[in-house]
């Protein structure tokens, strides 16, 4: 969404109300996940004695699975995000990322929006932080129940050693 900030630079308003629904085909694409629906956008831009503050809450539905047990998990992700606004120029050091820039009286809230769901979204994604996730053996979900997997393996380099181990425990 593009905001026409002219009326609040020439100092006619100053706040200005955002109420929007950003399009799930606009943000990126994650491994595995599914935007259930647009993302609910809201939030005000203010000037106050030409610093301008923009404040946004956004709400994003998105389904996925457990990277442990591949169970699907429904969740919401909210992100309050706080940028200073400034008009394209002023900035002495370009790669701010505290700055959002006004470029032609217009204001990209998408842009800065969108970058700071990628900064924000969970890298990995799990039912529970205690997840046991499955059994490398047999498949079982571990978080149901127990499998009789032997899960302790034997290097294959020192399994002569283990013969010779053997072999001592029959002779006694």
């Amino acid at each position: 969404m593009k905001l026409d900030l002219r009326k609040l630079l020439a100092g006619e308003v100053d706040k200005i109300d955002i109420d929007y629904s950003l399009e799930s085909s606009d943000l990126p694409s994650f491994d595995d996940v599914s935007f259930a629906d647009n993302v609910n956008v809201s939030g005000t831009l203010k000037n106050n004695g030409g610093y301008m503050k923009l404040s946004l809450l956004s709400s994003l539905d998105y389904t996925s699975v457990c990277a442990r047990c591949l169970k699907e998990i429904k969740d919401n992700l909210n992100i309050n995000f706080e940028k200073t606004v400034c008009e394209e120029g002023d900035l002495q050091n370009e790669d701010n990322d505290d700055y959002v820039e006004i470029t032609d009286g217009m204001l990209d809230v998408d842009e800065a929006l969108i970058e700071d769901i990628i900064l924000n979204f969970p890298s990995k994604i799990l039912c529970d932080e205690n997840c046991k996730g499955l059994c490398p053996k047999c498949g079982k979900d571990l978080n149901c129940d127990s499998c009789s997997c032997v899960t302790k393996e034997i290097d294959p380099r020192l399994a002569p050693l283990l013969k010779i181990f053997d072999n001592d425990d029959s002779q006694a």
